[in-house]
């Protein structure tokens, strides 16, 4: 009681227009009931204060460090910015608020010189403490914080959904870049300051989203290289599960919208990664200002959304099949070769750190001849690693469309069964066979390097059994989907002159491991057994970053297309010798 009398006779003594008019910027640093922080004053009426808590008799040793963070943060956000002062404190005070634990943290208030308002406990009134102080921060990545944190003025509590920010926001408040190093999260529909929306002209007032990316400061003289702007077509499973998460985590990516046919599932996708734009329609997508397209949509709507995305100039990442049938690959390469534009095929195998490092030392050719292939492909429930449990993904609520088969991919011609929901379905052998086990087919002939013929083919017990023939060289293919059992049984083998190969890969939705591959190898008297462990590298973020380098590139090559129709041609002979 005794400080703030002696602050209100402090202030009365300044006259009346200082005390609600700007002073000049300056630095002090502050002791506060022995609690070492530093403050600054900057702008039209803004204050801030950097305080380090630590009890009675501690000072936070860092106090210079924390200086030169604040003038750090002043520096990027000027103050002929033209956005008012009460938007820049909005933005400062979220900026500033850390906390790193009880007794030990770090917090910052910004107020308005002779207007400081007051919180319950009467301190200034701050943002919750809800944003850990990493240790990057103290690192020289202060930037990054303020980047993501000052641009919106967020707050809010915890919240599973990790959300981006608006990069129109960022770049007019005077920040450059919006990706930050802290996985923060904020409160579901988050709303942005009226004042801050009103200064910049935004119209839409929800900032939601994603790990942000500010990277770390440029050195003089180096340009930053623009973002690669990318929409998303389809926002189901695998679309929430891998390649969105992948896609936030590129630096070098923005995610600018996302569609689906059930336009609430895509405005719910939209709020949880921040994706400025949601859609209920392939063409309202398409319209925007991209430069890449996912096409996330089951196999049946490749071909019309590949096209599609080709028609309007994007370069195309598709998952995988390409498409239902080898003629609607080809029609997918001439699309792509009229438009003058890539696409790639989502075999997310072939980017695993480990097999492309085997694929390497295979090149080499020091083993001797290729005896022998083998695949086996058993998939339980479980080969999306459990993630539901960890990962709730957003569903419809609304009741499905009728089903209409006219835009669909037909698939080959020798499928005599009709066009209806189950042929499009797990339900029909030769969908689940090609969505599945295309997989396999696509790293035998990676590793093999030639292309297979099928000799022969079986099906018992629901379980499908293939005899392949790699130019003279015996392959076997089993493969199986069950759903009654959890494990994930996924093995490949090879078998050489002088050495045999082993590889376990994991379930596709393990983030955090790559494929185990185990070599046994002889030369002369010395034999020897040597792995290449898990790496902790996913292959659908190694993927993700691939195709965002390739589209910064300016390659528009279509080679994946080429390759993604021998796999399907090699399905579609498995299917027919399993029918004859």
């Amino acid at each position: 009681m005794v400080r703030r009398a002696a602050g209100r006779a402090r202030r009365a003594r300044l006259p009346a227009r200082r005390r609600g008019r700007k002073e000049t910027a300056e630095c002090r640093a502050h002791s506060r009931a022995g609690r070492g922080g530093v403050a600054l004053r900057h702008g039209d009426r803004i204050q801030i204060r950097l305080h380090a808590g630590g009890g009675p008799e501690r000072h936070h040793p860092d106090q210079q460090h924390l200086l030169d963070r604040l003038r750090r943060i002043l520096r990027a956000v000027p103050r002929k910015s033209g956005v008012p002062a009460r938007a820049q404190g909005a933005a400062l005070r979220a900026s500033l608020r850390l906390s790193a634990g009880r007794n030990r943290g770090l917090y910052g208030a910004v107020t308005r010189t002779g207007q400081r308002k007051r919180g319950p406990a009467g301190r200034p009134d701050e943002l919750p403490r809800h944003l850990p102080a990493q240790r990057a921060a103290a690192e020289g990545k202060a930037e990054s914080l303020q980047g993501c944190r000052a641009a919106v003025g967020l707050g809010g509590d915890h919240s599973a959904d990790r959300r981006r920010l608006n990069n129109d926001f960022c770049k007019k408040i005077g920040i450059a870049g919006c990706i930050c190093p802290f996985r923060h999260h904020v409160k579901d529909n988050e709303m942005l300051p009226p004042s801050a929306c009103t200064a910049v002209g935004l119209k839409q007032r929800w900032i939601t989203c994603n790990p942000c990316s500010v990277s770390p400061q440029q050195p003089k003289g180096v340009e930053t290289m623009e973002k690669v702007r990318i929409g998303v077509i389809g926002c189901g499973y695998m679309a929430q599960t891998a390649h969105i998460p992948c896609l936030a985590m590129n630096p070098a990516a923005e995610l600018a919208a996302v569609c689906s046919r059930r336009v609430e599932v895509a405005e719910a996708v939209a709020r949880r990664w921040g994706v400025p734009f949601a859609c209920g329609s392939e063409e309202e997508l398409l319209s925007r200002e991209l430069d890449a397209v996912f096409v996330l949509t089951p196999v049946q709507w490749h071909l019309a959304n590949v096209g599609e995305a080709l028609k309007a100039g994007k370069a195309v990442f598709t998952e995988k099949p390409a498409a239902m049938s080898v003629e609607s690959a080809r029609k997918l390469a001439a699309a792509a070769a009229a438009a003058g534009k890539g696409v790639s095929v989502g075999y997310m195998k072939r980017h695993d750190a480990n097999l492309a490092e085997l694929r390497r030392i295979l090149d080499e050719k020091k083993w001797g001849k290729l005896l022998f292939l083998r695949a086996h492909a058993f998939i339980g429930s479980h080969w999306n690693a459990a993630i539901d449990s960890l990962v709730p993904v957003v569903r419809a609520t609304s009741p499905a469309p009728a089903f209409d088969a006219a835009p669909l991919d037909p698939g080959p011609a020798f499928l005599k069964a009709p066009r209806d929901a189950k042929f499009y379905s797990f339900d029909n052998p030769y969908y689940g066979l090609l969505d599945t086990g295309c997989h396999s087919i696509n790293l035998l002939r990676f590793l093999a390097g030639t292309e297979p013929k099928v000799v022969s083919a079986s099906e018992r017990g629901g379980a499908k059994f293939a005899e392949l023939d790699f130019g003279g060289v015996t392959g076997t293919f089993e493969f199986c989907v069950n759903f009654n059992m959890r494990r994930w049984d996924e093995v490949t083998e090879l078998c050489f002159e002088r050495a045999s190969i082993r590889i376990l890969t994991p379930p596709p939705l393990e983030m955090q491991s790559s494929s185990t591959v185990e070599i046994y190898d002889e030369a002369g008297a010395l034999s020897r057994r040597f792995t290449l462990e898990n790496n902790r590298q996913w292959s659908f973020r190694l993927q993700t970053d691939a195709f965002v380098e390739k589209v910064r590139a300016g390659d528009n090559s279509a080679a994946d297309l080429a390759d993604a129709e021998k796999d399907i041609a090699v399905i579609e002979a498995i299917s027919q010798a399993l029918h004859q």
